[in-house]
């Protein structure tokens, strides 16, 4: 089912239980997320699905399709609010999927906003 493809959730120290959308983000440490999704991933809507769903959440980044017929995404923002987009993206996808692997990383700032690129 698609609650059983959740991505690669972290455990959570004593910051996850603080992790909520009435928080001041400032105080909560960001991070970077990097997903390859692979499948029938192109030609479906899958870019502009994760944008939308993006848009749910103060998160920035890009998606963007792979020659080899992938789709990556780089997301910045606060590890639960991107962990929930990466969740809502497999949910709202799954069919589409066949699989995918994130990554974690300290993350940049090098985004202002979240965009479809390629």
């Amino acid at each position: 089912t698609p609650r059983d493809r959740r991505l690669g959730q972290q455990p959570r120290g004593h910051l996850g239980a603080l992790m909520t959308q009435s928080i001041n983000q400032a105080a909560v440490p960001r991070v970077r997320a990097r997903l390859a999704v692979r499948g029938l991933v192109q030609g479906v809507g899958f870019r502009y699905t994760t944008r939308r769903i993006a848009s749910r959440w103060p998160i920035v980044g890009y998606v963007e399709n792979q020659a080899d017929g992938s789709v990556f995404l780089v997301a910045e923002g606060v590890h639960s609010f991107l962990q929930e987009f990466l969740d809502a993206i497999v949910e709202q996808m799954a069919p589409n999927i066949r699989s995918q692997e994130v990554n974690w990383y300290a993350p940049n700032n090098q985004f202002s906003d979240f965009e479809i690129r390629r």
